[in-house]
């Protein structure tokens, strides 16, 4: 099964115990009233819904939650947050239906608790009273055994009175059938299910060394030869799931998810009463507002299209590429982006930032398994098998050897060696570094960039609104003196745009706005749109048939109206603090290159601050962008891209790790693996070098997991180990990586960012 079940040690939790069969159980879910409240989101046949499911205890359950396609063809997408133990899923209706789905989940044991009241509360506290009782069962059993069983390990040599050692093992037989049924029963649940379905996992030696010590416990008193081994087997059950349970309170306290108040600062045009255009951020926006939605801007929650033609992209949300009209009083929904001309959409739901954090997360740019991600997958695949063969090995040798020894060595060895101490060091290590980075300014997609950043050995900068500041421009006007109308007409078309140099023309007219029919933004070229019956182009040179026009200003932007050129505007760039005191350490991580699709105006300035190495190429398409990507790539390098979003949309999804540079405000652009606060450009070396000090600690973690599994091995193989404190040292291991990975890694952190 690949990457499955590699870290913990209790996955799911108990199927239900219902004796109803679960195809009636949820027949209640096709109801439409009912599915109308839980969807999030509905388009044609492609629905969208988030499940809490209380069994998700670790990165097992993540890995078989998120590739339930597998299970369910009708399932496109799936996604888990760990912390708040939930399951997004997008699905088509056409396929399956939300019932299936829930059928589903119910029969590989994590049944998703299901109700349209907030529970929040209550949740957290049936899942820790669960875990609670269980342990308290174990945990009265193998206390009152362990004093039973005094009597005959003072006895020693001499043994306890035959009819005593018998009383006291039947007794101690009834203190562990509420630990072999109830404490231990989710093990089973997840065992045993998963196997059903062909998984095998890490919970089946558990079973097999709870069972084992059972089966021969329960002969030994029925035959009378000895007391069995009920205070390791108790002992052995109370103290995997302390571990358990403690494991589930570290992950909490070390989260690594970022809520709307800590994250980037998007921010949106809101239309006021009385008509005017404001920037705001996403939190104080409220129900009942009114935003203007740009050409390529994301809308940011569910809500009414008031004015304009909607062409919505949906591939945020669904994967779907193909946009759909919307028309006025039509619904539209959070993270669909706007193709067209401007429009205002009324908002009819709270924004939740998070919503477009989470939708960010999950797109992920590619399948492609990351190096040191790879080797522990390749491990963790083979690792349950190979326990099996070495336990059974150990059994049989102990059993030729001293065959009252076999049983605690066989079960002392599936439980000693476990991969969670290998598997955790991953997470830890990159969600603990993506936690540092965005506390200074820089927001990872998701824990993986952290690989790709350390292994980056060339930097590709867009120049527009990437290199430049987008807010610090000199606009000049060169041609015939505009009209008012004209004026108007050319505000009213770069109004729809957000690329910088359409805002920095918007901003510099002081004129009124029109509606604009049939608006086009054309990637690197231009924008073309009808006003008041007149077509008004505005863009590059080579697009509108004209003639270059040096100029050391800066950036060039044409008009051409009604098929009449009548001059052009010129927008001088200011450059980003910091960018010349990087320029040395980027050069150590490999070549330099400067792509934009403007003129080669400003190369003169550019290389002036970037030094002599630096590459530099110009009046660059979109496609011609991806394309220089690419090229780096084939000749071996793993170029870093820094853009805006804009134009470099395809060349940052292209690039090894893509960053969207960001102002104050902006427009949000998912297209990035991380975004990157205008305020922390100059980090942005610290923060690849830090990438890279990270995997430092991740070989450091890997060498300290090897040796625990070695040593542990070693002892249980050789009799040395019993289960019960092979279950100790079981979830202790994982929880000694996370220590030593996390607080490695704040160190690192308070010298490099000097925090």
């Amino acid at each position: 099964m690949q990457q499955y079940y590699t870290i913990m040690d209790a996955p799911g939790l108990r199927p239900p115990a219902e004796i109803r069969p679960l195809n009636r159980k949820y027949a209640w879910l096709d109801s439409a009233e009912i599915l109308d409240k839980l969807v999030e989101f509905r388009q044609d046949d492609l629905y969208r819904v988030t499940l809490f499911v209380p069994s998700i205890h670790c990165s097992s359950c993540i890995w078989l939650l998120e590739n339930l396609e597998r299970l369910d063809a009708g399932i496109s997408r799936s996604m888990v947050n760990f912390v708040k133990k939930e399951v997004t899923i997008t699905w088509d209706n056409q396929k399956t239906t939300l019932r299936r789905i829930v059928q589903t989940l119910a029969e590989i044991h994590y049944e998703p608790e299901i109700t349209l009241e907030d529970v929040e509360k209550s949740r957290s506290g049936k899942v820790n009273r669960r875990i609670v009782f269980q342990i308290g069962v174990a945990g009265f059993a193998f206390s009152n055994i362990m004093l039973l069983s005094l009597p005959d390990y003072l006895a020693h040599k001499e043994g306890l009175e035959l009819a005593f050692r018998n009383f006291f093992g039947w007794i101690n037989l009834l203190l562990a059938l509420p630990v072999v049924v109830f404490s231990a029963f989710d093990y089973y649940a997840s065992a045993f299910g998963n196997l059903r379905k062909g998984i095998l996992n890490l919970d089946v030696p558990i079973v097999i060394g709870i069972l084992t010590l059972f089966g021969q416990s329960l002969y030994e008193i029925i035959s009378q030869s000895s007391p069995g081994y009920f205070d390791s087997l108790s002992g052995f059950v109370f103290f995997l799931l302390i571990g358990k349970w403690y494991q589930g309170r570290t992950y909490q306290a070390l989260s690594f998810e970022r809520n709307y108040k800590s994250y980037f600062p998007v921010a949106v045009t809101r239309i006021t009463t009385e008509g005017e255009e404001e920037t705001v951020l996403l939190r104080e926006i409220k129900k009942g507002d009114r935003l203007l939605i740009h050409n390529q801007e994301l809308i940011p929650a569910d809500g009414v299209l008031v004015s304009g033609d909607g062409l919505i992209n949906y591939a945020f949300v669904t994967g779907e590429s193909l946009p759909v009209t919307k028309h006025e009083g039509e619904k539209v929904y959070a993270g669909g982006r706007q193709t067209g001309g401007a429009v205002v959409v009324g908002i009819e739901e709270e924004v939740e930032q998070s919503r477009l954090t989470k939708l960010w997360n999950q797109a992920s740019t590619s399948d492609a398994p990351h190096p040191v991600t790879k080797l522990v997958d390749k491990v963790s695949r083979h690792f349950t098998s190979g326990l099996l063969v070495v336990a059974s090995l150990t059994l049989v040798g102990w059993l030729w050897w001293d065959a009252p020894f076999a049983v605690q060595a066989f079960v002392a060895v599936l439980i000693v060696a476990c991969p969670c101490a290998l598997a955790l060091t991953l997470p830890f290590a990159y969600g603990t570094t993506m936690q540092l980075f965005g506390r200074q300014g820089l927001y990872l997609r998701e824990t993986g960039v952290v690989e790709n950043l350390a292994s980056v050995s060339a930097v590709v900068f867009d120049k527009t609104g990437t290199l430049t500041l987008s807010d610090e421009r000199l606009v000049e006007w060169h041609g015939e003196v505009l009209s008012a109308a004209e004026q108007s007409a050319i505000r009213s078309l770069c109004r729809n745009s957000v690329h910088p140099l359409s805002q920095a023309v918007s901003g510099f007219l002081e004129a009124g706005v029109e509606p604009v029919a049939g608006f086009r933004e054309l990637p690197s070229r231009g924008l073309i749109g009808v006003v008041n019956g007149v077509e008004i182009r505005v863009g590059s040179a080579s697009w509108l048939g004209i003639s270059q026009i040096s100029t050391a200003l800066g950036s060039v932007v044409h008009v051409v109206t009604g098929g009449v050129h009548r001059g052009w505007f010129t927008v001088a760039n200011r450059y980003r603090d910091g960018l010349s005191q990087m320029v040395p350490f980027l050069e150590k991580l490999g070549p330099i290159h400067v792509i934009s699709g403007d003129n080669d105006a400003e190369a003169p300035r550019l290389r002036a601050i970037l030094g002599s190495k630096a590459l530099f190429t110009f009046n660059m398409t979109p496609a011609d962008k991806l394309e220089y990507i690419k090229t780096l790539k084939n000749k071996g390098f793993h170029p870093l891209m820094i853009g805006d979003g804009l134009n470099d949309a395809g060349a940052l999804l292209e690039a090894h790790a893509g960053i969207s540079v960001a102002d104050d405000v902006y427009h949000f652009s998912p297209a990035s693996d991380a975004i990157l606060e205008a305020s922390a450009f100059s980090r942005l070396g610290s923060f690849v070098g830090f990438a890279r000090k990270t995997l430092t600690v991740v070989r450091l973690s890997f060498a300290i997991s090897i040796l625990y599994n070695i040593l542990g091995l070693t002892f249980a193989i050789r009799g040395l180990l019993s289960p019960v404190v092979a279950a100790i040292l079981m979830p202790a291991s994982s929880v000694t990586v996370v220590i030593f990975v996390t607080t490695m890694i704040h160190l690192l952190g308070r010298k490099s960012f000097k925090t």
